[in-house]
């Protein structure tokens, strides 16, 4: 019984989560906000969904210098600036993963920070680049690319 009354005394979610869930729940996929731009100008809707594709480009980036940090911080500052990119790529990758599809967000996100990870560490640090490599580099950036492009558009037998 003891058991029971704990589960019963943990705190509820936060008001926010529980409105999101509960639009999940009556809009399917993607957030309330979105929803409700769908319902209106599919302009504003495409505007605000691009804002959200911009933020997660922001959140890969910040990928790419905080897993370079990892291997390259030698002093307090670089280490302090590892640790705002770690925060800052995550808090933009939740951010956006509340509205876009959370499978395509995290490949893309992925996607960024490891190809502009050995693009960042040739330019920058002067890692050997191969063609091979570039090649896999250059498969992910176009996989990267159709993601995006393929991201929130049912196929056509499903809406016949």
């Amino acid at each position: 019984m003891k058991a029971q009354s704990d589960v019963a005394a943990l705190p509820k979610p936060a008001m926010l989560s529980g409105f999101l869930c509960a639009a999940r729940r009556q809009y399917g996929n993607g957030s309330y906000f979105v929803t409700q731009e769908r319902e209106g100008e599919g302009d504003k809707m495409k505007a605000k969904e691009n804002r959200f594709w911009l933020i997660l480009l922001g959140a890969g980036l910040c990928e790419i210098g905080w897993v370079s940090g990892l291997k390259h911080a030698d002093t307090v500052w670089e280490w302090a600036l590892t640790a705002l990119g770690i925060a800052l790529s995550f808090a933009g990758l939740l951010t956006v993963s509340r509205v876009l599809e959370v499978g395509t967000t995290y490949a893309v996100f992925t996607g960024i920070g490891a190809a502009g990870t050995v693009l960042a560490e040739t330019v920058i640090f002067g890692a050997e680049l191969d063609g091979i490599k570039l090649v896999l580099v250059l498969v992910l950036i176009i996989g990267i690319g159709g993601l995006k492009k393929t991201a929130g558009h049912p196929r056509k037998e499903a809406e016949q």
